[in-house]
């Protein structure tokens, strides 16, 4: 008997799958450290400023650390079959409840202003470019072991 991959609780560490529109035609790879990554990307070249992860996965409540964290728990929830316990547990052990207001919150945010609909797909575009940049390390490191 198998055990379903999306049953695992893992912490980002299953991808899934999933079809995009857009430049690159095909699957491309989501998971919850791509999409992490990708936010924290976004935030820094908008705020120009550097966010470490551990800052970002903190308790703290500055306003500019708590959308990187809701926007990406908003697309770890909508792209990856990760749980919102999961999710949480990512975010330096955060509660369900607080996935589930971070994503609402985060898709009010989407609909009501441009600005954070606009950072949302930048994020998707970023991690499409991060899982590039990751194949590309990995055909790199291939290349080299062959030879």
């Amino acid at each position: 008997m198998s055990i379903s991959p999306y049953v695992y609780p893992g912490i980002g560490t299953l991808p899934v799958r999933l079809q995009i529109e857009g430049k690159r035609k095909g699957m491309v790879l989501y998971n919850a450290d791509n999409i992490f990554r990708a936010a924290v990307r976004v935030f820094e070249i908008c705020n120009k400023e550097k966010y470490s992860a551990d800052l970002v996965k903190s308790k703290t409540r500055k306003r500019e650390i708590v959308e990187i964290r809701q926007c990406a728990m908003y697309l770890i929830q909508s792209h990856t079959k990760m749980s919102l316990n999961a999710t949480g547990a990512m975010f330096s052990g955060r509660d369900h409840s607080t996935v589930i207001h971070g994503v609402r919150t985060w898709q009010d945010l989407i609909d009501t202003s441009k600005k954070h609909y606009e950072i949302t797909e930048s994020v998707r575009n970023m991690v499409e470019q991060i899982v590039q940049e990751d194949e590309a390390r990995v055909r790199q490191k291939q290349m080299l072991n062959n030879n």
